[in-house]
């Protein structure tokens, strides 16, 4: 990987959002890259807004917080209306289709999370349903470690109801084909970072 991410998960309390940040800060350890994670949040255990930040690079990582990132996640209206302006150019912003209303565009792309977590009957997924798709669309971290940081989480029902939450964000992406973002472009194309 060659391309340094900044990637911000931001929504409600209670949405799994700081799991999904430390299964993808241990998904790219696990494929020899370097990584940063931290999460915020509010007073309110549940409902108050959450935030999970990770840096993934080729380098090692010497500020461990996102400043500008190039990858949004955004499964509350306020995670989205605070992070849309963070937005990097030619950055990609994810958001629930169903919570959140968002614009359309090659930046700004809406997916059913919330119903596709609770379809699998782990509606508390809802952030690894994302990270399913986040990781389909721009290759972030292979698959495989995705599904080997969850283990080092969960044993039984509960890894089997977060693994079908993982798979079906990967396949929320095959429903869309993301616009050429270099030249060759192709689907899994990383978005363009500032002055690189």
């Amino acid at each position: 990987m060659s391309t340094t991410w900044q990637v911000i998960l931001a929504g409600s309390g209670g949405q799994g959002l700081g799991l999904a940040g430390q299964v993808l800060a241990e998904a790219a350890l696990a494929s020899g890259m370097h990584a940063a994670h931290n999460q915020s949040y509010g007073a309110r255990a549940r409902g108050g807004y959450s935030q999970s930040s990770v840096i993934l690079s080729p380098h090692e990582v010497i500020f461990p917080f996102v400043e500008e990132p190039n990858l949004v996640i955004a499964l509350s209206q306020k995670a989205y209306d605070l992070n849309l302006p963070l937005l990097a150019p030619g950055g990609l912003l994810l958001y629930d289709s169903s919570l959140v209303q968002g614009g359309r565009g090659s930046s700004l792309i809406g997916f059913p999370f919330d119903e596709t977590a609770r379809k699998t009957g782990n509606p508390l997924g809802i952030a690894l349903v994302a990270l399913g798709t986040a990781a389909g669309l721009t290759g972030l971290v292979p698959e495989d470690t995705l599904q080997e940081a969850l283990a080092r989480h969960f044993r039984g029902a509960a890894l089997e109801a977060n693994r079908r939450c993982l798979a079906q964000g990967l396949e929320l992406c095959i429903t869309i084909s993301l616009p050429s973002r270099s030249a060759g472009g192709n689907r899994n194309t990383s978005p363009r970072l500032p002055g690189r």
